[in-house]
């Protein structure tokens, strides 16, 4: 008995061939196919993508606070996620703070306003640093006893662990830029004072020469105008003879700081041929 030979759908073959046969433009498709296609395909396709990432990313957040929880957020696994959570963080405010930005995102977040500072004024590196450091310190704080102990943070509001601890840090960021900036105003207020301290250095051989003394005191009321009044500040103690350490004690500073600031100075001078 012979095999019964398959039935092809009807009209596959010859499809087949014809498709093969005609050219792409002899095919009729609607060109409105084509083009809603090449609009919507890609950008759909990326956006769904997207979700799929923002959900696995939410998803590894909730395991590691599960794992993290039992210990109360202590030890070396939470120490390393809080390391993780610093970089991350200053990261972003150095670069708001920098930028002049970050008043904008503080805005923006629902937080009211805070007054800026003059143009240029935490472009200074020390600043930066600064501002940077001590407002990711006392977010790290909070966000361990204010979120993570409390489990303020929920993964279906969308926002990953990182988003919700800038978050953290733009709140702290008030209270760490306004004790700086009544610090700044402070310096500011007491600077004609600063200019008499030339007439009193600190080392062993002191600048006496009242025509010496007027020189320095011309550069510092013209080519330190427009510094950041605390930066002005280190300048004219520096003129002064004052030793870094003793520079610091002053400002409050740390003596890296100072030489951070002298060093930005000095680098900005050169490249202006100065």
């Amino acid at each position: 008995m012979q095999p019964t030979p398959q039935v092809q759908p009807p009209g596959a073959a010859g499809l087949a061939v014809q498709l093969h046969d005609q050219t792409p433009a002899a095919i009729d498709v609607p060109p409105a196919w084509l083009s809603d296609f090449d609009a919507t395909a890609g950008r759909d396709f990326d956006q769904a993508m997207a979700g799929l990432r923002r959900r696995a990313r939410l998803a590894e957040d909730a395991d590691l606070l599960a794992a993290l929880a039992p210990d109360n957020f202590t030890g070396p696994d939470y120490d390393r996620f809080a390391e993780e959570l610093a970089k991350y963080g200053m990261a972003v405010i150095a670069a708001w703070i920098v930028q002049g930005v970050i008043f904008q995102k503080y805005r923006e977040r629902g937080l009211g306003t805070l007054p800026e500072p003059s143009p240029g004024a935490l472009n200074q590196p020390d600043v930066a640093a600064e501002l940077t450091n001590e407002t990711v310190a006392w977010a790290l704080h909070h966000f361990r006893r204010t979120v993570l102990l409390n489990n303020r943070w929920d993964p279906k509001k969308g926002a990953s662990l990182k988003t919700f601890f800038v978050g953290q840090c733009l709140i702290r960021f008030a209270n760490v830029y306004n004790r700086w900036r009544d610090n700044d105003q402070r310096n500011a207020a007491v600077l004609i004072d600063d200019l008499l301290l030339l007439d009193q250095p600190l080392t062993s051989t002191p600048r006496t020469d009242p025509a010496e003394l007027a020189v320095i005191r011309q550069e510092a009321d013209t080519r330190l105008a427009a510094l950041p009044p605390r930066t002005r500040k280190i300048m004219v103690l520096t003129a002064a003879d004052w030793p870094q350490q003793a520079i610091a004690a002053e400002l409050g500073m740390t003596e890296k700081a100072v030489e951070r600031t002298l060093s930005y100075y000095r680098k900005t001078e050169r490249r202006k041929g100065a």
